[in-house]
């Protein structure tokens, strides 16, 4: 009995899992790519091309996150896992590459753009330039190199924000800058720096990577941070300027 028990068990198994249908779809056309973001209000989009692509033209709301950089898993660690990722790059490959890793890193679901903006155009579906900021921190006016130095010496205690509109980690770090004013306003100035509108600024500090914070007192840096960093951290630094 045993022998002809155990095929009939292994063929029953083998039929449900061929029958059993997948969760959802993880690669999507143009036309259904679209229409899932339009129903959905929780939707994370993530365009996984490098910056200068992204600058090009993008699918609206999107964040940019260069699956070729440094900071793409820091920076997607900052996501909510629980809600719906949508992925895209030019063509399929950068974004399935992605869209494996986040998968694998307990994202559900993750959706990608089959074959990318390449079939995305060829459905004359929309693209925009313009950059979707979720925070009310806006950057300081265009600054020249002798009107900076001159802003660093005014206030007794100075934080700079070297970011972009494009940088993800930026956008993740502006809402606590905006907590830190709120709350400690009184004991600082915050001067928020675009690095490529001013980016003659930029390079004459050796701003390499972003967020980059700077801290000063009386005109002389006392502190500098590269990268994400927490908004406890920060409000540490800005004691120690009040007190030293």
């Amino acid at each position: 009995m045993k022998k002809k028990f155990i095929p009939i068990v292994a063929l029953i198994i083998l039929v449900v899992s061929c029958n059993s249908p997948k969760q959802y779809e993880e690669s999507l056309d143009a036309n259904r790519f679209s229409a899932f973001l339009d129903s959905l209000k929780d939707e994370q989009l993530l365009d996984v091309r490098t910056a200068e692509e992204f600058s090009g033209g993008h699918i609206m709301e999107a964040l940019n996150i260069d699956w070729m950089g440094n900071n793409f898993a820091m920076s997607v660690s900052q996501l909510d896992k629980t809600r719906p990722v949508f992925v895209y790059c030019l063509s399929g490959g950068r974004s399935a590459q992605a869209a494996k890793y986040l998968r694998e890193e307990g994202f559900k679901p993750v959706y990608e753009l089959e074959k990318g903006l390449l079939n995305w155009n060829t459905k004359n579906l929309p693209l925009t330039d313009k950059v979707i900021l979720k925070s009310s921190s806006e950057f300081t006016s265009e600054v020249s190199i002798s009107a900076f130095q001159e802003l660093i010496k005014s206030e007794d205690i100075v934080l700079v924000d070297f970011g972009a509109k494009w940088c993800t980690p930026c956008k993740i770090l502006a809402p606590r800058l905006d907590e830190l004013v709120k709350e400690m306003g009184d004991d600082f100035k915050l001067i928020k720096l675009d690095s490529d509108r001013d980016s003659k600024l930029a390079q004459s500090m050796n701003i390499t990577s972003l967020p980059t914070l700077l801290l000063y007192k009386n005109g002389d840096v006392i502190w500098k941070n590269v990268g994400l960093i927490e908004k406890e951290l920060i409000a540490q630094q800005i004691n120690l300027a009040v007190n030293k």
